[in-house]
């Protein structure tokens, strides 16, 4: 049995959605399963079983399945077909989906007016790409080489905020 397996675009960024459509003859009912085959010896599933559906008069029936949970880096994804009375289980071949790095933008504001020795808010806000994951991690304030402090990155539907308290000299 044939399990033709396409992607609806060769590469996205991370958090982007990537779309696997697996064909197989009509008459072969049953399930697909799609996995991630990059690491040898490691496939790991994306999904559960999809049923495979035929729409009236096809000649092929097709499982889709949509993730944005692909981790950046080149990934090898299969399509397993579970077989049924008439058609033995087969492997498609690996299609190759490319997953870039999101690049989000950081923007930071600092106080108008700071007084030596005291206190000053720094808040870095970072916006997610658009059709991204959203940024996770930490940010780091610093003043030339001297860091200033650290903060995590909270998330929301739109953008992370990391905000951190630091004291700040005055400079000339």
């Amino acid at each position: 049995t044939t399990v033709t397996l396409a992607t609806s675009a060769a590469s996205t960024v991370h958090g982007g959605s990537a779309t696997f459509t697996a064909r197989l003859p009509a008459a072969a009912t049953g399930t697909v399963t799609f996995y991630d085959d990059t690491v040898a010896g490691n496939r790991v599933a994306l999904s559960g079983a999809v049923n495979l559906t035929v729409a009236a008069g096809a000649t092929t029936g097709t499982a889709t399945f949509t993730t944005t949970a692909l981790a950046a880096g080149t990934r090898s994804i299969v399509a397993l077909y579970s077989g049924n009375t008439n058609y033995t289980p087969s492997t498609s071949t690996a299609v190759t989906q490319t997953i870039a790095k999101a690049t989000p933008t950081a923007t930071v504001a600092t106080p108008t007016a700071a007084i030596y020795g005291s206190a000053a808010t720094l808040t870095a806000t970072v916006a997610r790409v658009p059709g991204g994951a959203i940024p996770t991690g930490t940010v780091t304030f610093k003043y030339g080489a001297t860091t200033l402090g650290t903060a995590g990155a909270a998330s929301s539907p739109v953008h992370g905020v990391a905000t951190r308290t630091a004291a700040c000299d005055v400079v000339e």
